[in-house]
């Protein structure tokens, strides 16, 4: 969906490209996660600080940005540019903004025809970036939805299994392999606490070589 809607704007704008990029929260940076054009390929997954040129500027803001002559405009960031050999003369960034919180930014640069970007091709930009904002966030919601659904069944799955297994190894070897694909872990262990010598023991694991095993032997609880 987001990829048609970037195809929709860049058509209906008769913009030469375009970007869409997604907010990363832990690092508070802006990913260029899809780009039409042609150097496309060489933007792909790099990230521009938050608040950094007009793109980050539409995203601190939570304001729509048109700019039709960039050389002159203070805040453009011609970095990506300069590393693409690519001249961007003038742009149209939109917020993408759910629930008050701006995930991300859709962009559009030079008019095909070489004219101007107008306050009405801003409002359209600014109704696509709304409807990739929904997009997402009704994604983000189903894959939380599914992934709950996942877990839920996971532990019905492993209960009536241990319920049913009368072999306590093969009980605790089923609960390391559910834990370790629950949480999608490289390893899981379960210690028993030795209550006279206040020591944990390992009584099983998974994914775990045996040197590794050995050396959990003497921890202290």
């Amino acid at each position: 969906v987001l990829e048609l809607i970037l195809e929709q704007a860049v058509r209906v704008l008769e913009a030469e490209g375009g970007s869409l990029l997604l907010v990363d929260q832990q690092t508070n940076e802006l990913v260029f996660e899809m780009v039409l054009g042609p150097t496309s390929a060489n933007l792909i997954g790099t990230r521009l600080p938050w608040g950094v040129g007009l793109v980050g500027e539409a995203a601190a803001t939570a304001q729509p940005i048109l700019v039709n002559n960039t050389a002159t405009d203070p805040r453009w960031f011609s970095g990506y540019d300069e590393a693409t050999d690519f001249i961007t003369q003038s742009i149209l960034c939109a917020p993408m903004i759910t629930r008050q919180q701006v995930i991300g930014v859709l962009e559009i640069v030079n008019k095909r025809d070489g004219s101007l970007f107008d306050e009405v091709e801003a409002d359209v930009l600014l109704a696509l970036a709304s409807q990739a904002a929904v997009a997402l966030r009704n994604a983000q919601l189903y894959a939380a939805t599914r992934r709950q659904a996942e877990e839920v069944a996971a532990l019905l799955d492993t209960t009536q299994e241990i319920s049913s297994n009368p072999d306590l190894d093969q009980r605790l070897l089923t609960i390391c392999h559910r834990a370790k694909e629950l949480v999608a872990a490289d390893a899981c262990i379960i210690f028993l606490l030795d209550e006279e010598n206040r020591h944990l023991k390992p009584i099983s694991a998974v994914g775990y070589t045996d040197e590794d095993a050995v050396s959990y032997t003497h921890l202290r609880a």
